[in-house]
């Protein structure tokens, strides 16, 4: 791989922004704040780039519709249950996906800076449906 594994978004390489064939590294369930509300730890590999790309989950309590919403889809493009993910997060491991990836920059996140993080989990690509490289998606994978 090209880079180390990234702590979270904000340590992911710059891509061009667009979908990526994946592979799921690991994911790992940890607990953050000083109520120690849980999160998934989500590390992807991408290899079209050969990077490692890292995204977070959190879950407060009351509810995160935004984080709920997006480990559902995460739930449905690899064929599993959420309790199953939160039981035992290594049963995503070494599951393809796709990844549509965004550049974000705002002014009270990672000091400004831009940071690329996961926009939305998509199914895998078809085997029949080869990742294409074109100057539109910079090496990114592409449905057919």
């Amino acid at each position: 791989m090209q880079n180390t594994i990234p702590n979270g978004p904000w340590q992911n390489p710059l891509l061009d922004n667009g979908l990526y064939d994946a592979k799921i590294a690991h994911v790992i369930k940890g607990v953050y704040g000083k109520a120690e509300h849980p999160y998934l730890k989500i590390v992807c590999i991408i290899p079209s780039e050969n990077v490692h790309f890292t995204t977070h989950l959190y879950f407060k309590a009351g509810g995160t519709i935004k984080s709920d919403r997006r480990l559902w889809h995460f739930c449905e493009c690899i064929g599993v249950k959420k309790a199953d993910v939160l039981n035992d997060p290594g049963c995503c491991n070494d599951r393809r996906l796709c990844l549509r990836v965004k550049r974000i920059q705002q002014k009270n996140a990672n000091y400004g800076n831009p940071y690329m993080d996961v926009e939305r989990f998509l199914p895998p690509l078809p085997a029949s449906e080869e990742t294409q490289s074109g100057a539109t998606t910079g090496g990114a994978a592409v449905r057919v």
